[in-house]
């Protein structure tokens, strides 16, 4: 459905991965409008939607995977407790029930553990492999611009780009330049480059120890 877009859940223990349809609720809502009789496609449990609040969420998901952290099991047989008080027997009965609690990490697109932080830009942080959501408000916004265009993606790899590029490691210069120069000789990509992107290039093609190599993969 046009608009709705899938969410790539990896549960941490086993390493499995599953590709998680979440719906548009304003795309849904439209489309069965016009629909009878109505489908009964938002409020159901198996279908995630961008309304659901990140608990809602987790369970969906923890359902998928088996792990449902609505639910409760028990573990072993109940401890049973006899005594008498005040002439009175009172027995008490001690259960071990285990249940499961989800937490979401994000992956973002673009990572690289040799740049450094960037609190104060967080446009250009991407040092940090995973970061938890922890609040419905902070999941409402991650998903606020899902499906990704490819213009919205390119202006993440600038961003990634430049951050290497404003690295002090030489290497890294090197990688965001080569990066920067490919997008910047496809005329499509163009739309997306901004004056500081265009700045930082020139500035290191200006660069004093240039190298030159032969070959397909020759780099400045």
């Amino acid at each position: 459905m046009a608009g709705s877009f899938a969410a790539d859940v990896l549960l941490g223990e086993t390493n499995e991965v599953l590709q998680v349809p979440i719906i548009k609720s304003k795309a849904v809502k439209k489309f069965l409008a016009d629909v009878a009789p109505r489908l009964p496609l938002l409020g159901n449990s198996g279908v995630p939607s961008t309304d659901d609040t990140l608990e809602q969420f987790l369970k969906h998901v923890g359902v998928l995977f088996g792990k449902d952290p609505t639910k409760w099991e028990k573990v072993g047989e109940p401890k049973t407790d006899i005594s008498e008080q005040d002439g009175k027997r009172i027995i008490k009965k001690t259960g071990m029930f285990t249940g499961t609690e989800l937490h979401l990490f994000v992956t973002p697109p673009y990572f690289d553990p040799r740049l450094p932080l960037q609190p104060d830009q967080p446009q250009l942080e991407f040092a940090v492999n995973s970061r938890e959501v922890t609040s419905t408000a902070e999941w409402q916004q991650l998903i606020a611009d899902q499906p990704w265009h490819s213009s919205r993606r390119r202006q993440l790899l600038l961003n990634f780009l430049q951050a290497k590029m404003e690295a002090e490691d030489e290497q890294l210069q090197l990688e965001g330049a080569r990066g920067m120069w490919e997008l910047s000789i496809n005329k499509p990509h163009h739309a997306e480059m901004q004056a500081c992107h265009l700045r930082l290039l020139v500035k290191h093609l200006q660069a004093a120890n240039i190298e030159v190599r032969e070959g397909k993969d020759s780099a400045a």
